[in-house]
């Protein structure tokens, strides 16, 4: 299981990014605000990854700027119901735009913070308090 990969940006698209280290270049996909902040090409970057099998056969790797992102988008495709890989990124990209608003907004049940701030309909911030 890759965990971590430290590596040059080769190219960046709409939702990935290929990272090579080693010699191998590896396609990371990335929550938006994420892969915005992830540098250029050329540069080098440090991200930790998770794994989850493609509907459309593979593996997909999943990247995130730190553990605790990490931590949240296991959390979000977990246990939240019917979340898959794709949709835990897509939620995850609106928490980390304020990643202690969202912790807060979530610890407190605030399901209409997480509308107002977040943008997260109405069944999806429940499903997030429950």
């Amino acid at each position: 299981m890759i965990a971590y990969l430290r590596g040059r940006i080769v190219a960046k698209y709409a939702e990935s990014a290929v990272i090579e280290t080693g010699g191998l270049g590896y396609e990371v996909f990335f929550c938006e605000p994420s892969l915005e902040n992830l540098g250029t090409e050329g540069a080098t970057v440090e991200v930790f990854i998770a794994e989850s099998i493609s509907m459309y056969g593979g593996t997909a790797l999943y990247g995130f700027r730190s553990q605790e992102e990490k931590r949240l988008f296991d959390l979000l495709r977990d246990a939240v119901t019917n979340t898959g890989a794709k949709k835990a990124m897509d939620y995850l990209g609106k928490a980390v735009k304020s990643m202690p608003d969202f912790i807060g907004a979530v610890a407190a049940k605030a399901a209409k913070r997480l509308n107002a701030i977040f943008g997260f309909t109405a069944k999806t911030a429940d499903k997030l308090i429950s």
